[in-house]
C-alpha cells in the first residue's frame, strides 16, 4: 500500500527531535548541547517542540481512517496494550514500593516520563471518538480553548504569577499542562479534523506557506523572549505551536509524495519507545561529557529500533 512519504520521513526527523530533547534536558549532551546556550535553547524550548505534537497530529489524522472503517475499538485496544506493556517495561525505573501509593499511582495514570504520550493519545482518541459527530467549528473551539488553558497553567506556574506557594507549586506541576487534555486532546482532534475536512485540498499552499513562515519565526521569539526572562528553563506548551505544527502538516499532506514507506512509520515509533533505555543505562558507564555519549545514543536508538521491529512480528502489541 502506497503511503506518504512525506509524513513517514517526518517522523523520523520528528523522533530525532524527541531525542535531542530528552538528551538535552535529562542528560545536558546532545549534538546541540555545545551551541551557545541562547542558540541551544531556541532549537531545543523552540522548534524541536514541534515534535510532540506533530505525532499528535499524525496520530488523530489515521484515527480518523480508523472510526470510518469501523475499527475504533481495535486501535483502543491496541493503543491501551502497547502502553501498559511499556509501563510494565520501563517499571524498573520507575516502581519503587518504598514509594507513597499515591506517588505511584500519579505514575500509572499520568505515564512514566516518554510514556505519558501514549497515555495521552489513548484519552485523546477516546475524546475524540465521543465528540467526534460535534460540528468542526466547535471542536476548533474546544481544542483553542484547552490549548490556551494549558498554555496559561505553564506560563503561570514558570513565571510564577502566583504568590500562593501552593498554588505556584500546582501551576508547576508538569502533568497539570503536558497531558492527554491540554495537549493531547487539542493536536489529536485537530489532525482528526484535517483529515475529516480534507482542509488540505482546499486551501492554497502559499496560504500554508505564509503561516509556516510567519509562526515559525514567532516561536523562534516566543522560545528567545522566554530565554531572555527566565534562562535555561524548560516549556512544552508553546502558543505558535498552535499554528505552526498543523501548518507544516497540512504542507506534508499537500506535497502528495507516494511511495512504500510503512517501514520509516514503524521504526519511527520503534525509536520513540525505546531510546529512554539506552539514555538511562548508558549514563551508567559513560560520562554525559564524553564526546562519543552522543552518537552512541542515536546509534543504539536506531539499532534498538529496528531488533524492536523484528520482536514485534512475534510479540504483538510491542508496537
Amino acid at each position: 500500500m502506497k503511503r506518504n512519504f512525506a509524513i513517514d520521513l517526518f517522523k523520523i526527523i520528528l523522533v530525532f527531535m524527541v531525542i535531542e530533547l530528552h538528551l538535552n534536558v535529562s542528560s545536558n549532551s546532545g549534538f546541540l548541547h555545545f551551541l551557545p546556550s541562547g542558540v541551544n535553547y531556541i532549537f531545543v524550548d523552540g522548534i524541536f517542540r514541534v515534535a510532540v505534537p506533530g505525532f499528535l497530529l499524525i496520530n488523530g489524522y489515521f484515527f480518523y481512517h480508523s472510526i470510518k472503517s469501523n475499527r475504533y475499538k481495535k486501535w483502543l485496544i491496541r493503543v491501551t496494550l502497547i502502553y501498559i506493556i511499556w509501563m510494565i517495561i520501563y517499571s524498573y525505573f520507575w516502581l519503587d514500593i518504598s514509594k507513597p501509593p499515591k506517588e505511584i499511582l500519579k505514575t500509572v495514570l499520568f505515564g512514566y516520563w516518554h510514556l505519558w504520550y501514549l497515555n495521552a493519545v489513548v484519552i485523546a482518541g477516546i475524546l475524540t471518538y465521543i465528540l467526534r459527530n460535534l460540528p468542526v467549528k466547535t471542536l476548533l473551539v474546544i481544542s483553542l480553548m484547552l490549548y490556551l488553558i494549558g498554555l496559561f497553567i505553564e506560563y503561570g506556574g514558570t513565571y510564577h504569577i502566583a504568590k500562593s506557594q501552593k498554588i505556584d507549586t500546582l501551576l508547576n506541576w508538569t502533568p497539570g499542562h503536558r497531558n492527554f487534555l491540554f495537549l493531547g486532546f487539542v493536536f489529536f482532534n485537530i489532525g482528526f479534523l484535517i483529515n475529516k475536512t480534507k482542509i488540505y485540498k482546499h486551501i492554497k499552499s502559499s496560504t500554508v506557506g505564509f503561516v509556516i513562515v510567519i509562526s515559525f519565526i514567532l516561536l523562534i521569539a516566543e522560545a528567545y523572549i522566554n530565554f531572555k526572562n527566565l534562562g535555561n528553563v524548560h516549556f512544552d506548551n508553546l502558543l505558535f505551536l498552535l499554528f505552526l505544527t498543523p501548518a507544516i502538516f497540512i504542507a506534508l499532506l499537500q506535497m502528495g509524495l507516494k511511495s512504500d514507506t510503512a517501514y520509516l512509520s514503524t521504526l519511527a515509533t520503534a525509536i520513540y519507545l525505546i531510546h529512554p533505555l539506552f539514555i538511562m543505562s548508558l549514563k551508567q558507564v559513560i560520562m554525559t561529557d564524553n564526546p562519543i555519549f552522543t552518537p552512541l545514543i542515536y546509534l543504539f536508538a536506531v539499532a534498538g529500533g529496528v531488533v524492536l521491529i523484528y520482536l514485534n512480528r512475534r510479540f504483538k502489541y510491542l508496537l
